[in-house]
């Protein structure tokens, strides 16, 4: 069977579809496998409220943002009528982003706070339960999106750092459910090669967005080793509640496959410097533990039948160990 485009069989195919299931219905909503999810940006800098925009301070600059009410949705009719469409959301925001991690959710007064979150964009509309959703899974593509305003006359350049984190659902000692961050470094790493960040992003005929008339996207710019630079200079500004800035959109992408990354290299719709990352992390040895990127099996293989299962198990991995993923962005 397929399961948003992959071949799922036996035990995996079983596997995957409750993990679904469970996601879905227990709550887990954030990064996994052929799962659900959504995720976050922090910056990790003084924050103050103004209007429907943060800001967050720096000697020449402030970084302000949007919020969306995509994952406050409820059912509003059948039933699930009054029930959240993401389960779990208000739990991972609530009890672990804002009172553990000390982040803000708010776009308004957030004086007081060390870091601010928000979602990013998810383009990949998923039908479940008869609703339109926006859950994360290989597969899915969007854009995270935030502002500059310049605080001198003279343009700037900006330098940034993105890390992708991930949470976990659990129990405490007395079995009450808790949510709490994921350190196995192996399981971080798949997540670094099976969503990949990118600067830049047409569509194949040079129109934005995507529709019928046009086949695909084409990626510019990979953030591979997790930094990335704006710099003001010939950009041309926007205006956001009266406010003069300018607009940074990162774009990322879950591929459906090893092959999909391979292919997608060849044809031009990712940029060469991403094959060069494919061949770099597909395998390497610390303290005499092989770990991967994108593989957790067949890393010697050139079978690409034997490569996607690879791909695939990572996926599963993901999908077993994860149910939240952050972005942290400094």
């Amino acid at each position: 069977m397929k399961l948003f485009g992959k071949e799922l069989t036996g035990k995996a195919s079983r596997d995957l579809i409750t993990r679904l299931v469970l996601i879905v219905v227990s709550g887990a909503v954030l990064i996994v496998s052929a799962v659900t999810t959504v995720a976050w940006f922090s910056h990790n800098t003084t924050v103050r409220g103004t209007g429907m925009q943060v800001v967050v301070d720096a000697d020449n600059y402030k970084l302000l943002i949007q919020r969306t009410t995509e994952y406050d949705r409820e059912y509003t009719s059948g039933p699930n009528n009054g029930s959240a469409i993401y389960p779990g959301i208000s739990d991972l925001k609530e009890d672990v982003l804002r009172d553990t991690e000390g982040y803000s959710l708010t776009a308004t007064d957030t004086s007081g706070a060390g870091a601010l979150a928000f979602e990013l964009v998810n383009e990949d509309v998923i039908s479940m339960n008869g609703v339109d959703t926006r859950f994360l899974s290989p597969g899915s593509y969007g854009t995270v999106t935030f502002y500059i305003q310049k605080l001198t006359p003279s343009d700037i350049t900006v330098d940034f750092s993105l890390n992708i984190g991930g949470y976990a659902d659990g129990f405490d000692e007395s079995d009450n459910p808790i949510i709490t961050r994921v350190d196995n470094e192996t399981y971080l790493n798949f997540l670094k090669g099976h969503i990949l960040f990118f600067t830049g992003r047409e569509t194949n005929n040079n129109d934005t967005p995507l529709d019928a008339s046009d086949d695909f996207y084409v990626y510019t710019g990979l953030i591979d080793e997790g930094t990335f630079s704006f710099d003001t200079t010939e950009k041309t500004p926007v205006t956001v509640n009266a406010i003069s800035c300018y607009r940074v959109t990162l774009y990322w992408e879950w591929p459906l496959t090893y092959s999909d990354i391979t292919s997608k290299v060849s044809s031009g719709e990712y940029p060469s410097p991403v094959g060069t990352y494919l061949s770099q992390k597909k395998s390497f040895v610390e303290n005499e533990v092989t770990k991967s990127y994108f593989l957790a099996k067949n890393l010697s293989s050139s079978i690409p039948e034997e490569l996607n299962d690879g791909y695939n198990d990572a996926d599963q991995i993901i999908g077993d160990n994860i149910q939240y993923v952050v972005v942290f962005i400094e």
